[in-house]
């Protein structure tokens, strides 16, 4: 029984997706596809999550360095209203921008499922990370976030230790290769001397000086359960 289905590099365009899409919605046994590195559009990824909307058994989909924009991110959003089986999505090194983290995160806010999700690579700002840090306040089932290689300034940064003063499952957060500075960094501060769940947070390849990194450093020194990369 097939469980497992790799089909990265080899070419897959949008017709190649629709073929997949028609298995997904018949097949009742696989759980991981990985697409990772095809030539898949905003139109391909529409037959796919009409399929997952319909599929019961997949948990992982390997979507990353494709060519979704945010168009592609509202088919998929859709399906994350509906779907209560898929627990991974890598979405990375695709084109994913401000809008298209507003559709993800409006479905976030009700999705109960989804646990880990990769957007590194990506077009996303501070505003798109206002619009996910909103999600997770609510959110109780996304444990790891990945986010490295965006364009996540101060303002974002802010948004985002809010959330995480407010969420009780989110245990990894990868931040690094943004553009966080000393201020925005100061934000975590008081986010994390009341956050329990966080074990994992990574800003090096930021803009935070080891002035800031040291005192910060000091002031969390208590709080063992985290490990912080700088």
């Amino acid at each position: 029984t097939l469980i497992k289905l790799n089909l990265s590099q080899c070419q897959i365009d949008d017709q190649g997706a629709q073929y997949l899409a028609d298995v997904l919605k018949q097949n009742k046994t696989l759980i991981s596809l990985y697409l990772h590195k095809n030539q898949i559009s905003n139109y391909g990824v529409r037959f796919l999550a009409d399929a997952l909307i319909q599929n019961k058994t997949l948990t992982t989909l390997d979507l990353s360095h494709n060519n979704i924009n945010d168009e592609g991110i509202q088919y998929l959003a859709n399906m994350l209203q509906k779907n209560s089986k898929l627990t991974t999505l890598h979405l990375s090194q695709n084109q994913i921008g401000d809008k298209g983290i507003q559709y993800l995160a409006n479905a976030l806010q009700q999705n109960r499922t989804l646990n880990i999700l990769h957007l590194s690579q990506n077009l996303i700002g501070d505003q798109g990370i206002q619009y996910l840090a909103d999600a997770l306040i609510n959110n109780t089932a996304l444990t790891t976030i990945n986010l490295y290689w965006n364009d996540i300034g101060d303002i974002g940064a802010q948004s985002i230790a809010y959330a995480i003063e407010n969420n009780r499952t989110l245990t990894t957060l990868y931040l690094s290769h943004n553009r966080i500075g000393n201020s925005g960094v100061e934000h975590f501060v008081n986010a994390l001397r009341r956050n329990t769940t966080l074990t994992t947070l990574s800003f090096h390849e930021n803009r935070i000086d080891q002035q800031t990194q040291n005192r910060i450093k000091n002031i969390l020194k208590t709080k063992t359960q985290i490990t912080i990369y700088w």
